[in-house]
Parts: structure tokens; C-alpha cells; sequence
């Protein structure tokens, strides 16, 4: 075995890892992210977990199912494997891939719905008001937002490389038409902003702590508790 043919292997096999690892998406982030909240107590992605795994994936079947009972094939794709949230047992009765009409599925709705509460939390991080009193409180303000702000790029370049991936595999009806692309993209943007809107609502809970997925607003102390001066905690003899 030459060494070109082993280097076209690894390629083959990091591009089949790449692709395994995006279609299995949802249930990671979901999985991780319960695990952590539950065994770290963390509240926000607890309550984060409340829209990803619930009101998403269930406003994304309702949609498709409500536009299948009018009996319209438009949006009909095939339902392969690899376009559900999880991969069901096969069984030796299996029929193969059957036409289901699909707007926006669950795994992209909730993966929208992920991306835009992550994006919304980068800019509500990046455009935070701060008291600015010392040279110190100066830096952590700096440090902050070159933090909220590279995170905002990172999500950015990710969403665009998961769409790519996610427009290319077939499982969505966006490439039939220009009229599914059309409705299928006025649908996408419920998802997105409905992530940014579920970060809106817990962030008026607790100045932040119980949205932040970032973990700065549960570094940040507030405006109450600075008010009367500096405080400082002191050891009791």
C-alpha cells in the first residue's frame, strides 16, 4: 500500500466522520447538554433544553403534518435514515425510503433553533452595558467582548457549514422549487428567531444566569449588589 492511497483513506474516512457527526447533531448537543445541566446544576441549559428538545422539534411536526393533510406533494421528499433526528432499529420488513412531505424537518428546526439562541446570546454578551470604573473592570469589559464577538464568527462559519451540509444530503424540500424554497425559508426563520426569542424571555429572569450558555453573565455581578460601594468579604474571627 503507497502512501497516496493511505492518504486518500484518512481523507475518506475524516470526511464520513465529518458527515456521521453532523447528522447526528441534535441528539449530541442535546445529550451533552442535559448531562452537564443536570450533574453541574446548570440552569440555563436546562431551560435552554426545554425549546431544543421540545417546542422545536414538535412545531417543526406539526407544521409538516398539517401541510401533508391537504393532500399537496410539493413538499415531498424522501425519507432516508439520515435525515431523522435519530436513526430507528431497522427490521427485516423494512419497505425502504417513503415519500413524506417535509417543510422544514425536526433536525433542521432544531438546529436553527439552537444556532439562533447561540447567536443571539453572543450579541446580547457583545452589546451589554457596563459601568466602567476602574482600569481593570476596563480590561474584563474588553475581554468580554472580543470573547462574545469571535464566538459570534465562529457561529456563523459553523450554521453555514451545517446548512451546506444539511441542503446537499436531500432531505429538505428548499432545492425543488422556487416556491419551496421561498416557504421553506419564511419557515427556517421561525426556528431562528424563535431560539433568539426563547434567550429573550429567560434573560429577563435573573439578569441573564438562567440564558447564558456562555457562563459570563453568572460572572457578572449586579447593579444591586454594587450600589452602596465596593464590597468586600471578609473572614469572621
Amino acid at each position: 500500500m503507497d502512501v497516496e492511497t493511505t492518504l486518500k483513506d484518512i481523507i475518506s474516512d475524516i470526511k464520513f466522520f465529518i458527515k456521521d457527526g453532523i447528522s447526528t447533531l441534535p441528539v449530541t448537543i442535546g445529550g451533552t447538554m442535559l448531562i452537564m445541566g443536570l450533574f453541574t446544576s446548570n440552569y440555563a441549559m436546562l431551560f435552554f433544553l426545554v425549546g431544543f428538545l421540545l417546542a422545536a422539534p414538535f412545531l417543526a411536526f406539526a407544521i409538516n403534518k398539517l401541510v401533508g393533510l391537504t393532500g399537496t406533494d410539493l413538499f415531498n421528499v424522501a425519507a432516508a435514515d439520515i435525515c431523522l433526528v435519530s436513526n430507528p432499529f431497522t427490521t427485516m420488513n423494512s419497505k425502504g425510503t417513503l415519500p413524506e412531505t417535509v417543510i422544514v424537518s425536526e433536525w433542521l428546526a432544531m438546529i436553527l433553533f439552537f444556532f439562533g439562541y447561540m447567536g443571539f446570546n453572543a450579541v446580547q454578551l457583545l452589546y451589554k452595558e457596563s459601568d466602567v470604573t476602574a482600569e481593570s473592570d476596563a480590561s474584563k469589559v474588553s475581554t468580554r467582548k472580543t470573547q462574545a464577538f469571535l464566538s459570534l464568527l465562529a457561529i456563523l462559519f459553523v450554521l453555514g457549514g451545517v446548512l451546506l451540509f444539511r441542503l446537499q444530503s436531500n432531505c429538505e424540500s428548499f432545492t425543488k422549487s422556487i416556491i419551496t424554497m421561498i416557504i421553506g425559508g419564511l419557515v427556517c426563520c421561525i426556528f431562528l428567531v424563535g431560539g433568539m426569542a426563547w434567550y429573550y424571555g429567560l434573560s429577563l429572569v435573573g439578569e441573564g444566569r438562567l440564558s447564558d450558555l456562555f457562563g459570563i453573565a453568572n460572572r457578572l455581578l449586579g447593579k444591586d449588589a454594587t450600589k452602596n460601594g465596593p464590597v468586600a468579604c471578609v473572614p469572621m474571627p
